[in-house]
């Protein structure tokens, strides 16, 4: 078989054709028949020629334009592409290249076995290139010549010279990776390097060494030749000049104090003396123009107008810059007017040297907009805009220096965004490595890395860095990678319908315009879509609005509906063009379109909820879950401290200002998009929940666990658990099972702190047993205060880890352990804990004492300096006002040797060298004191210490003795409930601050064999006694109590409580027996109203016939003390009924002396004038009369109250005489007056025959009132002698009543 010429095929048949001919010579050399094969190669052969030669007859005839300077070196262009795979055509602005390079092809017969593919970078410029191209070879658009854009495509079978975008070219690449269709590829404008760009260059320069038929062809401005060049094995470059005119360079850097406004004004001023013409200044941000526009209108330059231009600008806006009104005009502009518009008349350039240059950082994550010194190829580019019809002048507002250091060029974007797009296209075409890929600027391995990981986010990639059978799908979808995992998502969860509006409006320029001057009015208009909860449901109200409006209106309504709401036209066409593109692209895909109905309205909404032209969507928060598939490293939570939000990778962002959610920020958010400018801004954005969040980044989460522990409850081992989105922590303090990421650590701590001190709820009773058993032999160690009895915790623990596994970490895990193995394989014997078999006995060391035929529990504990550290007594609350803590100071006997030992050594050091050997001395008192067990300790002490060493300590030397805790009883006070109420090493404390519940709860609990609990009316009982042995053994003192009115007989836990009651209860069974008798003397009291005149200087007198019947009563019918039996309260009733009335006459008569002297002697003491004499008067009356005097001094004692009354007139009238002398009295008194004020303190009383106070003793008070009684005797001695006194006291006798003194 004759070698077929390839040459002469079509390109897309060359290789189908040549793998069909290496398979019948392959047969043919193996002696197989090929004979079908032949025929059908001979057959496809032929008709590849005839469509070959058909072409070539069809090819347009080229007419080359004479005056354009690309046509100057035609042949020289013609025979580079003959000669060479590749060429480089460097040619200025305005040379022709990008029309004639394809006609010159022509000229070669190229376009004949392919089409000649021509890139262009924006897709405004491949339609008019395709279009002038087409006019020029006099074809219509769409035969010979067609286009294909975003939105559009204009070809036929007969197309030969097809116009495109770059990145409609790398589409092809998915279904043609050898681009077969093409003769000829003729990228145009490479210099931009834009990303789509440097990957087609890289791409081609792969597939020349695979298909040396195609010629390729790159045009470039002259600054990136040589590297385009070197790129493609340095290929031949050929330069062609353009139609340009020369531009005078100035450089006129700003002085130091001089603002761009300024300078700008300063080279406006400068170029108008070289003539009046339309001049472009370039400025780097919106702001920068509307401050620079302010500042020149302020000038009001004649005959000028002031035009900005930028991207967001409104179509109107931008209209004016290209249809010139005025004589002068001067444009302030973007980066924008560099390339991608010619404005028309522009004379002069004035170049700030700056712009904003958009970069992805790496460590951020996100797109960076900081405004930098733009590159020397750049700011030759704005020189260039004022070259076009004539010579221009462009001033520069830097230095010729700044300019020289300068960069070349401006960065590739392929240097400065993120590669995941680029990196999802090679892995389905598998180019292999990215590192490895040919491109002419190759990106750092940072971006590489960046670029998988965002892959690896959006489930496109695995681990491995190997595509996926989504990242498979997204790459067939026209699409930036995050909004092709949303499509999927939404595919999914029935919402793909808005998520394609959505990824539309997010691909295009945002169609809402805010004018100039007109942004309030802008925003109310455009608030009529606006749905408060989301930036993304915002954005479907304002399509659905469009929609709704376009199906009904013309051209011009529709366009003058778009300018009333401040929408550009343009842009919500090129949306919804966009949308249904995207449609179709999904339907080839096979994907799935929910049917939704045409959105409407709801008039029914709260006020402020949404827009007049919102709609409810119900499905908004699938929507939204869908949408954070492609967001899930732009999501944020709310941090209140700062104001703004937390978002992954420890950085920050702000909601944007025109954001719906800006003003009423939610927890937790997701973003579009974020951009940072002077600040970071999170852009189209909309509530999200972290559950959500959580679950769809399940595969980016990281876990992090503190603090392990314990779960009682739970029944396992518990971990608070963090989960970190890039460390964002989206879910915190959630208690997880620990073992399964750390098996080891939670069997240690299950055994540690769940089986050692046996706090676990099992079906087995195994850990319980064993508990118990330790709790036993732990005790020997706490009554002994001595360590190394029993195995420690350690120890414990160690026997648990010899028997258990590493998977037994829970409840559930060692009840199924045990129900294998056994609960006798767990089970502790006292071998097993025991170091030392020392068993001390309960007689040293009782389990309990016995109070009152009550037996209290008592708690040994070894724990120095802890609250419980020795012994402690359980009492139950009942019992405390019967406890003496004098029957607690011996402790138990096995403790007692330490304690008169520490005792001891406590002793001032006087005293303490004359008892050496301590220890010796020690253990012989406790020997000896065994024979008076009842004896209080201290005494017992001290007498013993006489007795053996003839030492005579003082008791006071006993006193607050510094000994440690454990040496003193512990008393721990116990409700009903077994739980503890309080706990004290100082009974009389405890029973101060809880002794009336105490007694509450006894009388509650108590019941007397003499009454029930009937109100008692009368006497019923021949004999009371004062107490009585409960059945449980305890002591009760029944008690005849007055109970909210009503008298019954209660048992009380304390004798001197139960006195007072009985007191106060007979009193009130009295009162009522003698009731007619008490009515009686109300009425005729004598001198009633002569006392209760003066009683108002004391206190109320409401009170004052009540404490004269209580006084009456008490020392009439308590004569021979409070009844206790039938026959004594008979004879109390008896002396009442004969005796009241005319007792009532003589305490009246006394009642009303001493109630007139003490208000005489009131009046003179306000008279008085010496303050030391005045101030003891006024203390001696207070103690002697007070509101209750009547009530609580015996009538006895009336007496002493009247003569010392009448001393004190007496003294009053004698100090004034001589003051002296009565300060010298008043001085010889005051030790004895003192040493009473100490003993009425140190007790707590304020009046000396005021109720005893509880706990302290009878004998106290009574040695306070015998004191008193003798003081009073001598005070009236004293100062009135005259008056006399019944007590004859002299100093001897005061100091032996005070040596009785508490």
């Amino acid at each position: 078989m004759t070698a077929p010429d390839f040459t002469t095929v079509c390109s897309q048949d060359r290789h189908p054709l040549q793998q069909l001919y290496r398979q019948i010579r392959e047969r043919e050399r193996r002696g197989q028949p090929a004979d079908r094969m032949r025929a059908r190669f001979a057959a496809d052969y032929a008709a590849s020629q005839e469509a070959v030669a058909a072409r070539r007859v069809a090819l347009p005839a080229p007419k080359l334009s004479a005056n354009l300077p690309v046509l100057a070196v035609a042949d020289k262009i013609r025979r580079l592409i003959a000669d060479n795979q590749v060429v480089i055509i460097s040619g200025e602005t305005g040379s022709g290249k990008t029309t004639q390079l394809p006609q010159l092809c022509l000229t070669l017969g190229l376009g004949a076995r392919g089409m000649i593919a021509h890139t262009q970078p924006r897709r405004i410029a491949a339609r008019s290139v395709a279009a002038r191209i087409a006019e020029e070879l006099d074809e219509p658009l769409g035969a010979a010549v067609g286009y294909q854009v975003r939105f559009d495509e204009k070809t036929s079978d007969n197309t030969v010279i097809k116009l495109m975008t770059d990145g409609i070219l790398l589409a092809e690449t998915l279904s043609d990776p050898y681009l077969a269709r093409y003769e000829v590829i003729i990228v145009d404008e490479a210099h931009e390097r834009s990303l789509n760009i440097d990957f087609l260059l890289g791409y081609l320069r792969r597939l020349a060494d695979k298909r040396p038929d195609l010629k390729i062809i790159i045009t470039s401005a002259t600054i990136d030749a040589d590297k385009f060049a070197a790129h493609f094995k340095n290929a031949p470059i050929l330069n062609v000049s353009g139609r340009t005119y020369p531009v005078e360079i100035r450089y006129r850097p700003p002085g130091e104090d001089e603002d761009s406004p300024d300078t700008i004004l300063r080279a406006v001023a400068e170029l108008d003396q070289h003539g009046r013409g339309d001049i472009l200044v370039f400025l780097p941000t919106e702001r920068d123009i509307r401050e620079a526009a302010d500042r020149l209108r302020r000038e009001q330059l004649r005959d000028t107008d002031i035009l900005p231009l930028f991207g967001r600008l409104s179509l109107a806006d931008q209209q004016r810059v290209f249809r010139p009104q005025a004589a002068r005009r001067i444009v302030l502009a973007t980066n924008v007017a560099e390339t991608s518009l010619t404005v028309p008349r522009i004379k002069a350039v004035i170049d700030t040297g700056t712009a904003r240059i958009s970069r992805y950082s790496l460590r951020t994550k996100t797109q960076r907009l900081p405004i930098e010194p733009i590159s020397q190829a750049a700011a030759n580019q704005r020189a260039g805009r004022c070259g076009r019809t004539a010579s221009g002048i462009c001033i520069r507002l830097y230095s010729e220096d700044d300019y020289r250091q300068r960069p070349a060029y401006t960065e590739p974007e392929i240097l400065r965004t993120n590669l995941a797009a680029i990196i999802l296209q090679m892995l389905v075409l598998k180019l292999g490595d990215i590192a490895a890929f040919p491109f002419v600027d190759p990106p750092d391995a940072r971006q590489i890395n960046d670029g998988y990981r965002l892959l690896f986010e959006l489930g496109a990639t695995n681990e491995a860095r190997r595509l996926t059978p989504l990242g498979r799908q997204m790459a067939h979808l026209p699409v930036d990678p995050r909004f092709a995992r949303i499509i999927y998502a939404a595919e999914k969860t029935g919402c793909l319908q808005d998520a394609v509006i959505l990824i539309a409006a997010l691909s295009i320029q945002d169609p809402r315009e805010r004018p100039y001057g007109q942004e309030a009015r802008a925003d109310q208009k455009q608030g009529e879509f606006t749905d408060k909860t989301s930036d993304y449901q915002t954005l479907l109200n304002l399509f659905a609005a469009y929609q709704r409006e376009r199906r009904t209106a013309s051209n011009n309504r529709l366009r003058a509906w778009c300018k009333n709401y401040y929408l550009n036209a343009q842009r919500m066409r090129e949306w919804r063009e966009l949308a249904n593109q995207l449609i179709r692209d999904l339907r080839e895909q096979k994907l799935h379109l929910d049917a939704v109905a045409p959105p409407v309205p709801q008039n029914d909404l709260p006020d402020g909820a949404k827009g007049r032209l919102a709609y409810d969507n119900p499905q908004l928060d699938t929507l939204h879950r869908a949408l954070l598939t492609g967001f899930l490293d732009q999501v944020g939570l709310w941090d209140e401290q700062t104001r703004d939000y937390l978002r992954p990778r420890h950085a920050r962002y702000s909601i944007y200002p025109a954001s719906v959610l800006a003003k009423k920020p939610p927890q937790a958010i997701m973003a579009a998009s974020v951009v940072e400018t002077q600040r970071t801004y999170a852009r189209t954005c909309a509530p999200i929940q972290l559950a959500d969040l959580e679950h769809i980044a399940a595969h980016l989460v990281k876990h992090t666990y503190t603090n392990p522990h314990w779960s009682k409850k739970a029944g396992n081992i518990l971990a608070t658990q963090t989960t970190l989105l890039y460390g964002l922590p989206i879910v915190a303090g959630r208690n997880v099972p620990y073992a399964r990421h750390d098996p080891a650590l939670a069997h240690d701590i299950f055994i540690q702190d769940a089986l050692v001190p046996g706090d676990i709820h099992t079906k087995s009773g195994v850990i319980a047993k064993n508990r118990a058993l330790i709790e036993t032999l732990e005790e020997r160690e706490h009554k002994t205060r001595s360590r190394g009895i029993l195995a420690d915790e350690a120890q414990q623990a160690a026997w648990y880890h010899a028997r258990l596994p590493e998977n037994v970490h829970s409840t559930v895990t060692l009840e199924q352990w045990l129900k294998q193995h056994g609960e006798a394989a767990l089970t502790m014997r006292e071998a097993d804990l025991l170091l030392v078999d020392d068993t001390p006995s309960d007689a040293d060391y009782p389990e309990s004492l016995t109070h009152h035929g009550q037996k209290l529990r008592l708690e040994y504990h070894f724990e120095p300096g802890g609250s419980a550290d020795g012994v402690t007594l359980c009492v139950p609350l009942p019992a405390l006002n019967a406890l003496n803590a004098a029957d607690y100071e011996r402790l138990v006997p096995a403790m007692l040797p330490a304690k008169i030992e520490a005792i001891l050594r406590a002793l001032p050091k006087q005293w303490r060298r004359q008892l050496v050997p301590i220890p010796t001395i020690a253990a012989a008192i406790t020997a000896r004191i065994q024979d008076t067990p009842d004896a209080p300790l201290m005494p017992a002490i001290r007498d013993t210490i006489h007795t053996i060493k003839g030492t005579n300590i003082p008791l006071d030397a006993f006193d607050n003795l510094n000994i440690d805790d454990h040496h003193r009883m512990n008393y721990r006070l116990l409700d009903g409930k077994n739980q503890t109420i309080a706990e004290s090493r100082d009974l009389t404390a405890l029973q101060a601050q809880y002794s009336d519940s105490a007694a509450a709860q006894f009388r509650r609990r108590s019941h007397s064999r003499y009454g029930d609990d009937q109100p008692v009316n009368d006497w019923h009982w021949d004999e009371l006694p004062a107490q009585e042995t409960l059945p449980n053994g305890i002591t009760g003192y029944p008690a005849l109590t007055l109970e909210n009115g009503e008298r019954r007989l209660r048992l009380h836990d304390d004798p001197q409580r139960a006195d007072a009651a009985h007191r106060v209860g007979v009193h009130s069974l009295l009162a009522d027996k003698l009731q007619n008798k008490i009515k009686y003397l109300r009425k005729n009291l004598p001198g009633y109203t002569q006392m209760a005149l003066h009683y108002r200087k004391i206190g109320s007198d409401s009170t004052l016939a009540d404490d004269i019947t209580a006084r009456l009563l008490e020392h009439i019918c308590f004569a021979n003390g409070v009844p206790r039996s039938r026959a004594a309260f008979e004879a109390a009733l008896a002396r009442g009924e004969a005796e009241l009335i005319p007792a009532a006459n003589r305490l009246a008569a006394q009642l009303t002396r001493i109630l007139a002297a003490y208000s005489d002697a009131k009046q003179q003491l306000q008279n008085l004038k010496q303050p030391a004499i005045k101030a003891d008067i006024a203390a001696h009356l207070e103690r002697l009369i007070y509101p209750e005097f009547i009530r609580d001094t015996p009538t006895a004692e009336l007496d002493t109250i009247e003569r010392a009354l009448l001393a004190t007139q007496k003294r009053l009238e004698k100090s004034r005489l001589d003051p002296l002398k009565d300060l010298q009295r008043q001085q010889d008194l005051a030790p004895w007056e003192n040493r009473l004020q100490q003993a009425m303190q140190k007790t707590g009383i304020t009046h000396p025959y005021q109720e005893t106070p509880r706990g302290l003793p009878a004998a106290h008070h009574a040695a306070i009132q015998e004191y008193h009684r003798l003081l009073e005797a001598y005070r009236i001695q004293t100062y009135a002698q005259e008056i006399g006194s019944t007590l004859k006291v002299s100093p001897k006798r005061l100091a032996e009543a005070a040596e009785k003194l508490p």
